[in-house]
């Protein structure tokens, strides 16, 4: 088999599917590109035994249809160091050549046998969502999901279509995010997982692509978005009800500015402990933020500008007060908020489909 074909293309390909296929894995196979070739173009296929990435590429020319394995990070290293504009491969036996302008080099490939093909289930409902706003949507719920191995249903964003709409939602119970985009013209109904393995492919594919075709199973989603296709199993488990989660009315309100708030957060978490434990103090015209090392007996306390109907002080999680705070696109962020033990409610200031809750944590000394 011979094939000849750009240097730029197969590299962007490969760089694309390498970040699956360098995962420490035990099974050595998973470290390894798969080629598929038909006509004159080329499906890479890459696996981390549970995610799949298939990419197809036009080739110059290809004299035979075949498939082969070949180690990712090893072709990718050595692409990366190539220049010129034509490669010619040529594989014999279970040796590829790789032909550049000024050099050459040999790779050992494994026959496809024993590579994972990703599982895809006869009935499924597919869905069309817009790629920037999906991947707009996995970059900020990203942060909001937990690594906890023991909850693996709140590993991943849980990601529902309904009534023209797509609405995603993520947390790690100390903290929760629910964002929502519109859709055009989609009767469909469906939920699924967006698994975090998935989360980078994901955000980098969607750059520059106009549409995101989800394709949805009981066992499996997979999202081809330009020629690209990226492949999941679903976690299995209950997602919390989230709307029960978030409540529905409030006493007091605050707004404040994103960039002020964000600066004295950060400069009050150098002053947190393990706990991360700050107080937070509400007045009518100010917020402060009070933070203590008992062990280095160090302290801060930040001031900055806000507006509020009420009075309160309670206790949070500086870390997660900060990443509702960040998650806001604009610089007006609006607080809600009942009483010093219920959770805490942030608002985007342009987008109300936005939401961010913070549980607050127990001052012992108010």
């Amino acid at each position: 088999m011979q094939i000849t074909i750009s240097r730029n293309i197969l590299a962007g390909a490969l760089a694309d599917l390498a970040p699956l296929a360098n995962k420490k894995t035990t099974l050595v196979i998973l470290n390894y590109v798969k080629f598929v070739t038909k006509g004159n173009k080329i499906r890479l296929q890459t696996s981390d035994g549970e995610t799949s990435i298939r990419k197809y590429v036009e080739a110059e020319s290809i004299d035979q249809d075949g498939d082969f394995l070949v180690d990712c990070a090893d072709l990718n290293s050595f692409l990366g160091k190539v220049k010129g504009d034509v490669l010619v491969l040529t594989l014999a036996g279970n040796t590829l050549t790789v032909k550049h302008s000024k050099g050459k080099a040999q790779f050992q490939t494994l026959p496809v046998d024993d590579f994972p093909e990703p599982k895809q289930d006869s009935e499924a409902t597919e869905v069309a969502v817009p790629a920037s706003a999906l991947a707009n949507l996995i970059s900020v719920a990203s942060n909001f999901v937990s690594n906890d191995d023991f909850r693996p249903q709140m590993k991943p964003i849980r990601a529902i279509v309904k009534d023209d709409e797509l609405t995603v939602c993520a947390t790690d119970t100390r903290v929760l995010i629910k964002d929502a985009v519109s859709l055009t013209d989609c009767p469909q109904e469906v939920a699924w997982y967006i698994e975090q393995s998935a989360f980078s492919s994901l955000l980098k594919t969607c750059k520059g692509q106009e549409v995101a075709i989800v394709r949805v199973s009981p066992t499996n989603a997979s999202y081809r978005i330009g020629a690209t296709t990226i492949f999941t199993q679903q976690t299995m488990g209950n997602f919390p009800d989230f709307k029960r989660v978030i409540p529905a009315d409030h006493a007091i309100d605050v707004t404040f500015k994103k960039s002020e708030a964000s600066e004295a957060v950060q400069r009050a978490m150098l002053f947190t402990e393990d706990s991360k434990l700050a107080k937070i103090a509400v007045s009518a015209l100010a917020m402060n933020i009070e933070a203590e090392n008992l062990s280095k007996i160090t302290k801060a306390v930040e001031t900055f500008a806000c507006a509020s109907n009420n009075e309160i002080t309670f206790g949070v999680n500086a870390d997660k007060f900060m990443d509702c705070i960040k998650a806001c696109a604009s610089d007006e962020v609006k607080m809600e908020l009942s009483d010093a033990s219920r959770p805490i409610v942030f608002k985007d200031g342009n987008n109300p489909n936005r939401v961010m809750l913070c549980m607050p944590m127990t001052l012992l000394n108010k």
